[in-house]
Formats: structure tokens, C-alpha cells, sequence
């Protein structure tokens, strides 16, 4: 689609980097400055078809050569993102009307694939929450970005901060000054939960 601007014009001076068909539903993003590279995990979203790597999928894309490519299942690595049905077993459509239901991803949102990524200050390590295990991942990739081994990953605990009626559920994720911090939600999804139970914590 084409990014509107305030006024409801096209936006001036866009670039394409890339197309659904080439990375599928993504959501966390990470510039590595120094190369102009972007990289971009994939997301469960309803009615959103995922990438040609599946729910493991790392993506590239060259703002300087305005293109895309699929880089790393992750789970090939050791970041595990969990099994979903692909987007044919979704039922969605290729087009709009028809209006998908996707009804299988209803209740999986948040619980598979990937949240938020982001890049160390020095270009050389991603950050990543596997909503499918409940970790943060280090994956060194250096400068210039290269396809990362299983000896290339890390993984991390993030603590369970005490959650009522729910579980946790980490999402975000931003380095700045050496720092890693991390955003926890309790979800107040089992039984007897209430909105008293929901909460937001930052590690």
C-alpha cells in the first residue's frame, strides 16, 4: 500500500523495501547504522499472511539498495518461535474481499513467534523476545551483518514478576547506553482474572 500523509496525500519520497510476499507479517525491527541494513523478525498478526521463512523468520533489507531477502529461520539457531498453521491451513485470502476469519490465530497472538528486537550500540548483536519461550536472545551477527550460528546465540530468563490470575508475557525490547531493557505484561487471562490484575513492568 502506499503511507498516507496527514493532509491524505501519498507521502513524498517513499521507497519500497520490501513486500509482503517477500517477509510476511513482521514486527520487530533493528538498523544496523552502519551498513544501512534493516532487520525485521516475524509476528503472528491476525488476517496477516507470514513470510517465506515461516514463523521463524529474520529478514533483511538494504535501505541503500532498496531490497529485501529472507536471511534465518531462527529456530535453526536455537531462538525458538513455536508451530502455527501456515497461511493456506489459515485459510487467508489472497486478496481483499474476500474477508478472512482466521480464526486459529485468535487466541495465539502474543504467545508465538517473535515481539520486539533491537540492535546493540555497537552494530554487532540482535536482541529478540521468542514469545514461545518466554526468553531474551542475544544473536551475534558482526559488521557487516553476517548469517549467525547456534554458536553465535545466547538466551536469557526474563522473571515471572509475580503475576495474579495470568501469565507473563514479555514484548518490547530497546538498548540504549549498554543497557537492555524489556517490557512485561501480566496478562490476567486464567480464570477469576479481572482488570485489577493486569500490569506493565520494565526489567
Amino acid at each position: 500500500g502506499i503511507v498516507q500523509s496527514q493532509h491524505g496525500g501519498a507521502a513524498a519520497n517513499l521507497a519500497s523495501l520490501g513486500t509482503g510476499s517477500q517477509i510476511g507479517s513482521c514486527w520487530g525491527v533493528s538498523v544496523q547504522r552502519s551498513t544501512g541494513k534493516i532487520y525485521t523478525s516475524a509476528a503472528l498478526k491476525r488476517h496477516a499472511g507470514i513470510g517465506p521463512l515461516s514463523y521463524g523468520g529474520l529478514y533483511q533489507l538494504d535501505m541503500l539498495g532498496n531490497s529485501a531477502m529472507p536471511w534465518i529461520d531462527l529456530n535453526s539457531i536455537g531462538v525458538p518461535s513455536g508451530g502455527f498453521p501456515d497461511n493456506a491451513q489459515r485459510m487467508l485470502p489472497v486478496a481483499i474481499p474476500p474477508i478472512s476469519t482466521d480464526s486459529l490465530a485468535y487466541s495465539q497472538i502474543g504467545k508465538i513467534s517473535y515481539g520486539g528486537m533491537d540492535i546493540s550500540d555497537d552494530d554487532k548483536t540482535l536482541y529478540i523476545v521468542s514469545l514461545y519461550t518466554r526468553k531474551l536472545y542475544s544473536v551475534f551477527i558482526d559488521v557487516p551483518g553476517e548469517v549467525p550460528g547456534p554458536e553465535d546465540v545466547d538466551s536469557f530468563d526474563i522473571p515471572d514478576p509475580g503475576c495474579t490470575h495470568g501469565t507473563y508475557r514479555p514484548w518490547a525490547v530497546k538498548v540504549h547506553r549498554g543497557v537492555v531493557y524489556l517490557g512485561v505484561v501480566c496478562d490476567a487471562s486464567h480464570s477469576g482474572g479481572s482488570s485489577s490484575d493486569l500490569s506493565a513492568y520494565v526489567y
